[in-house]
């Protein structure tokens, strides 16, 4: 005789324990996967400013000089009215040798609608219709900054910036106490006017593209007011972010940050180091060009990524001592830098002799 055995199914209980289970173990593994896929992100970002810091000193090998933060022409009916950013000059050196090529030669031929004949150096970085102010380098991008990701056509954005040390300029003065000068009576340094040493020194680091203007990581709040006549504190840049990573209500904000690769401006491609990276940005008036206080920012978590001059990269801390944010910005300064470690850390020749720790 056959017999036929009766299977019992699962109980609601022990369909529910399976579930609860299941819950836990997702709950556990997914921060470990997120961590890792951002330990992979933060390593590309790494890398990019490692090639960067390739670049820069093959560029001082060639030219006996570092690039410019900001520069180009400013004479003739189409010109680009001296704004371009170092990136520019450095092109044939992050293997980009014919959008180099494209930019210094100009023409018809560049422009998207085939109408404008540009000159040689190209126009103003925010003209959309020149084609190579619409490439994308991947080099410049931090795959870990949602908002370069938002921005696939026109235009394109970089995350990458040069220091100007710790001081606030505005785009076309030079006063810096970083290593890159800009347009004036000394647009270049070299690395033998680096008194304190290429591995004391900042050279580049990061800035989160705008993906809304009331974010403190991309927006920028104008009309702080004073920091271009030597007047401000910069402790009063802090009381502008509110709760929640945002800038305060009623604040005028400006949503273009780390939008154009190409533009030398203060709030394209430059930080200083006077606030502590991921803190607000502030600049002077309502002009993009403006002298403003322009921390490095990044979706890292902690801080953002730094390239020192002597090509190591680094995490910079939020939490890095920047001494008295009390002390009046003044582009004179000279000597050790009263904004601490991090402020020692942009200048070139304070006579400090600081690390990142």
């Amino acid at each position: 005789m056959f017999r036929f055995r009766r299977w019992s199914a699962f109980t609601l209980v022990e369909l529910l324990v399976v579930i609860a289970i299941i819950g836990i173990l997702v709950a556990l593994l997914l921060p470990a996967i997120q961590a890792a896929r951002e330990a992979a992100r933060r390593s590309q970002c790494t890398n990019n400013l490692k090639q960067l810091g390739v670049a820069v000193h093959n560029y001082h090998d060639t030219y006996k000089v570092l690039p410019f933060r900001q520069g180009g022409t400013e004479s003739g009916p189409v010109n680009n009215g001296g704004r371009l950013s170092g990136f520019v000059g450095m092109l044939p050196f992050m293997e980009q040798a014919s959008l180099f090529d494209m930019i210094k030669n100009g023409g018809v031929a560049t422009h998207t609608g085939g109408t404008t004949d540009y000159p040689p150096g190209g126009p103003v970085p925010w003209d959309g219709g020149f084609i190579p102010w619409q490439q994308r380098i991947p080099g410049l991008l931090c795959p870990s900054d949602p908002g370069q990701q938002l921005r696939l056509t026109g235009i394109q954005p970089a995350n990458y910036c040069f220091s100007t040390g710790d001081v606030a300029t505005r785009n076309e003065w030079t006063e810096t106490r970083g290593p890159f000068g800009g347009r004036g009576a000394r647009p270049c340094f070299n690395f033998s006017m680096i008194a304190d040493g290429l591995s004391n020194t900042i050279a580049l680091s990061e800035r989160c593209v705008v993906v809304a203007s009331n974010k403190i990581k991309g927006g920028v709040l104008h009309n702080l007011g004073g920091i271009e006549s030597n007047s401000q504190q910069p402790i009063n840049c802090l009381t502008k972010r509110a709760a929640d990573d945002t800038y305060v209500a009623g604040s005028t904000l400006w949503g273009a940050a780390g939008t154009r690769w190409a533009d030398g401006a203060t709030g394209f491609t430059h930080f200083n180091t006077i606030l502590p990276p991921n803190s607000p940005t502030c600049n002077d008036a309502v002009w993009d060009g403006n002298a403003m206080f322009c921390p490095p920012t990044s979706y890292h978590p902690g801080g953002a990524m730094g390239l020192m001059c002597d090509g190591a990269v680094t995490m910079i801390s939020d939490s890095i001592d920047t001494g008295n944010l009390a002390v009046t910005m003044n582009r004179g300064i000279t000597g050790a830098s009263p904004y601490g470690v991090w402020g020692a850390l942009g200048s070139k020749d304070g006579g400090e002799s600081v690390q990142v720790k």
